[in-house]
C-alpha cells in the first residue's frame, strides 16, 4: 500500500550556499483545485491542481524560477494516485514562474495532471500537496526550518465515476438498502425499506468495469418485491444503483453460482 508523504521530500534538496543568494520561503495558502475529478474508462482522469502559494521570504521570487511539487489523492489515508515517488518524498519539476513575486505576494501554481485511474463508483477523497521553489545557484531549495508550511490539504473532493453517480449519502442508510441473498446465485431480492414505493424505481446493475448488465423497473405504487435475475451474470462483485424519484441509492452485490 502506498503511504502518505512526509516532510522527507525536502531532505535531498536542502544544501545551500552561503553567499550571493536569495532566500526562498514559500507556504501554501490554500489548495483551490481540483474542485472535483471526472472519470472516463477510455481516457482516465484529469486532475486540475491549483495551489495558492505565498512568498513568506525576505527576497523576491523571479521570473524563470522553477516550481517543484508533489501531490497525492487519498481516501481514508489510502493513496489512490500520486506524482512519481511522492510517498518517498520525491518532487516533480513543474513550470517556471511567469512573473516576479515580491515578499508578501501570492501566486497560483496550476498544472493539469492526467492519470489512467478512473472510478467505477463515485468516491469522496482528499488532496495532499507540497510546493517548493528553486533556481540554482541563485535560489537554493528552502531551508528545512521553514518547510512545514509548504504542505497543504484539501478535503471532500468528489471523484466521479463515468456515469456521475451521486456519492451515496444513502451509504449512511446502507443497512436499510440490502440485496439478499448475498452472494446471490440465480436471483436476488432488493430490500425495499429505503425505497419510496410512491415513485417509479429503476434498478441498474453494473459490473466492475462500469458496464450495465441488468436493469429492473418498478412503476410508482407497485409494492411487489424487486427481484434481480442473476442467473446469466458471471461470478463477481457488482454495483446496484437505485434511482427512486429524486433519490439515488447504491449498494454492492456478489454473484456466486
Amino acid at each position: 500500500m502506498k503511504k502518505l508523504f512526509t516532510t522527507a521530500f525536502a531532505l535531498a534538496f536542502m544544501s545551500a550556499f552561503s553567499y550571493g543568494q536569495r532566500i526562498c520561503d514559500v507556504s501554501i495558502q490554500s489548495i483551490d483545485g481540483p474542485a472535483e475529478i471526472e472519470s472516463s474508462s477510455s481516457t482516465g482522469s484529469v486532475i486540475n491542481l491549483n495551489i495558492a502559494v505565498y512568498n513568506d521570504g525576505p527576497d523576491d521570487l523571479k521570473t524563470g524560477d522553477t516550481i517543484f511539487y508533489l501531490m497525492q489523492i487519498a481516501k481514508n489515508n489510502s493513496v489512490i494516485v500520486q506524482t512519481n515517488g511522492a510517498n518517498q518524498g520525491y518532487v516533480t519539476r513543474g513550470p517556471v514562474l511567469s512573473r516576479d513575486v515580491i515578499p508578501g505576494d501570492t501566486f497560483h501554481f496550476v498544472v493539469n495532471l492526467t492519470t489512467t485511474t478512473y472510478m467505477t463508483q463515485s468516491v469522496t477523497c482528499d488532496v495532499n500537496a507540497a510546493v517548493i521553489v528553486a533556481n540554482r545557484p541563485d535560489l537554493p531549495f528552502e531551508d528545512q526550518s521553514t518547510i512545514q508550511n509548504n504542505f497543504g490539504k484539501k478535503t471532500g473532493i468528489t471523484w466521479w465515476n463515468e456515469e456521475k453517480w451521486a456519492v451515496s449519502v444513502q451509504d449512511v442508510n446502507k443497512d436499510l438498502l440490502r440485496v439478499y441473498p448475498n452472494p446471490a446465485n440465480n436471483h436476488a431480492i432488493l430490500n425495499r425499506t429505503a425505497i419510496d414505493a410512491s415513485a417509479t424505481t429503476v434498478v441498474s446493475v453494473y459490473d466492475i468495469k462500469g458496464t450495465e448488465v441488468a436493469t429492473v423497473t418498478k412503476l410508482a405504487g407497485d409494492n411487489s418485491p424487486i427481484e434481480i435475475n442473476t442467473a446469466q451474470l458471471n461470478n463477481g462483485v457488482y454495483v446496484v444503483k437505485v434511482n427512486n424519484g429524486e433519490q439515488q441509492h447504491t449498494t454492492k452485490m456478489v454473484v456466486n453460482h
